[in-house]
């Protein structure tokens, strides 16, 4: 009687502590679901991050001289805020003749918010 209640108070620890290749399999996976998403949300920063801390400053390139210039009404606030989306980058009306048509309103309000 107590060799059958041993023998079976060890087949069930087996039952519990025996992991199948699924049980295996489902941990494995549930790791991976922790793991992954951290992983990524790190080297997505680092990727964007990267540029802006490890690149040295440098002047402004040729063209962006004329977007800080004091005649440019968009960036000096001379001009409304709905100009910005009439205009390009150069706070010249985009229909005019001799505008690039280089809409960026959101660049230009930035250096807005910025100057």
């Amino acid at each position: 009687s107590n060799d059958e209640k041993s023998s079976k108070s060890e087949n069930e620890i087996k039952k519990h502590t025996n992991t199948s290749p699924a049980t295996s399999s489902t941990q494995l996976w549930q790791k991976i679901s922790y793991i992954l998403p951290i992983t990524t949300h790190i080297i997505i920063l680092s990727v964007y991050f990267y540029p802006l801390f490890a690149v040295p400053r440098v002047e402004f390139i040729f063209d962006e001289f004329g977007i800080f210039d004091s005649k440019n009404g968009d960036v000096s606030m001379r001009n409304s805020w709905s100009s910005l989306w009439r205009h390009d980058y150069w706070s010249k009306d985009l229909y005019a003749f001799d505008s690039n048509r280089s809409y960026r309103p959101i660049s230009v309000l930035s250096f807005r918010i910025l100057n």
